[in-house]
């Protein structure tokens, strides 16, 4: 990854400016009570106590969405570094074509700023913005993977990422309830296909990264139950289990991004 101390200071100076704005942001005044509610409401979203009357209904939650933000900011970075100074040995199309590594930087960002403001508001418009940039971060896995191995072209990848999220997206508002499931199924395709792809195409990349990833999004998913369950709960402390499922899984996303990038394909 990075071998230039100032494309990781520069995401770092970023990231504590959009705290900071985020934290001045605490101090206005939204009466979220007037916008629609996320169907999670009234008594169903998550441990962490709900504060009506202030501008974040869950402080913990809304601010460790920013992890999604940091690691998209550093995906930023690894492009614009690989952009400038292009590895000629090896032909790995996320580091040839800055397009896809734009993309899922911009995904995740996405899940950022929306999980925050869902958290912040307790909205079905939050809710919308939250579930997705998870659709955009999964389909991406799932489109990704296709295209390594059918050889796609950008302009197909692309046309297909576009219209299967434009159907994820229709199903937000027109049968909300089915988001984590639909969630679940295309992240569960996309690791199946990202298998057999790895069985059947023997590529010369680190598997590693990957494992790590799904070790700690098993471990994040294991959290997320307990707290949405309320087993493991204390609605006012500020370490709260749905946090600990935003960190663990914005590193997983990082580090998938990495297992991506360090894929060698030689030049036929």
């Amino acid at each position: 990854m990075f071998q230039r101390p100032l494309y990781v200071a520069i995401p770092l100076v970023l990231f504590v400016l959009i705290v900071a704005g985020a934290a001045l942001a605490s101090t206005a005044s939204v009466d979220w009570l007037v916008w629609q509610p996320a169907t999670c409401m009234p008594d169903n979203c998550f441990c962490e106590a709900l504060h009506d009357g202030d501008t974040y209904r869950q402080p913990a939650n809304t601010y460790s969405s920013l992890a999604f933000v940091l690691v998209g900011l550093l995906i930023f970075a690894q492009v614009a570094y690989d952009t400038l100074y292009p590895h000629s040995t090896y032909d790995n199309i996320l580091i040839q074509t800055p397009l896809y590594g734009i993309v899922f930087g911009i995904a995740l960002l996405i899940v950022g700023f929306g999980s925050a403001f869902y958290h912040a508001s307790m909205s079905f418009i939050g809710q919308f913005t939250d579930v997705a940039g998870m659709y955009l971060v999964t389909s991406f896995m799932l489109v990704y993977v296709i295209q390594r191995w059918a050889k796609w072209s950008i302009t197909t990848t692309s046309l297909v990422y576009a219209a299967l999220n434009i159907v994820l997206a229709i199903s937000l508002v027109v049968v909300p309830d089915t988001r984590r499931y639909l969630f679940g199924i295309v992240l569960v395709i996309a690791l199946i296909v990202e298998g057999l792809w790895y069985w059947q195409a023997a590529p010369t990349i680190d598997l590693r990264w990957l494992l790590i990833g799904l070790v700690l999004f098993a471990a994040a998913f294991g959290i997320w139950i307990l707290d949405n369950n309320h087993i493991l709960c204390d609605p006012n402390s500020l370490i709260q289990g749905h946090s600990a499922w935003h960190t663990l899984t914005a590193i997983a996303s990082g580090l998938l991004y990495v297992y991506y990038r360090s894929q060698i394909v030689h030049p036929a």
